[in-house]
């Protein structure tokens, strides 16, 4: 216990001296050895080299100022991944599933508008897919946007034309059973 308390001692009185560079070092009547910077009677003066000095280099400044937010660095993509460009569609309820995919994933916050021959189906949502129902026949245009908590367009998909494909009621396939004739 003494000697690890005279290595404390001992750092301790080295490292505040270290700036004065003496020491003083002197043993009271029972023999144990003491260390200081300032003079005590009886004291024997030590010179202790200075330890290495470092300056630290200087702080840059800018580093305080605010950084652009994860969001604003990022650049979004959103893109239709189905149905294709150009695809035909043969779905006689007319029901069309639209898959979207972003890059990077959506943050929470983030909204997918769908867009239907330049009109929005719907509310804008935080999922990646859609189901239009009671699509007409016919061609279509479809897209998709990428909406911010702030409601800004952060991204935008290429449009893809569709074809929707559907029985007309008049088509023989549709008549009722035993019509005929």
């Amino acid at each position: 216990m003494k000697q690890a308390l005279l290595i404390l001692l001992l750092a301790a009185s080295t490292a505040m001296a270290a700036e004065s560079g003496k020491i003083y070092t002197w043993t009271d009547a029972q023999g144990v050895v003491h260390y200081s910077d300032k003079p005590h009677p009886g004291a024997k003066e030590t010179n202790v080299a200075l330890s290495q000095q470092y300056d630290m280099p200087k702080a840059d400044p800018n580093i305080l100022k605010q950084a652009p937010k994860a969001a604003e660095q990022t650049r979004w993509s959103i893109t239709i991944l189905s149905p294709a460009d150009e695809a035909t569609l043969r779905e006689n309820d007319g029901e069309m599933s639209v898959s979207v995919q972003t890059q990077p994933a959506m943050l929470p916050g983030q909204r997918v508008q769908l867009f239907m021959d330049g009109k929005p189906v719907g509310a804008a949502r935080t999922v990646s897919s859609f189901v239009i129902r009671d699509v007409e026949r016919g061609e279509h245009s479809i897209k998709v946007q990428l909406i911010d908590r702030s409601n800004q367009i952060i991204a935008e998909s290429e449009p893809h034309t569709i074809y929707m494909h559907r029985a007309s009621i008049f088509s023989p396939s549709r008549q009722p059973a035993g019509g005929g004739g």
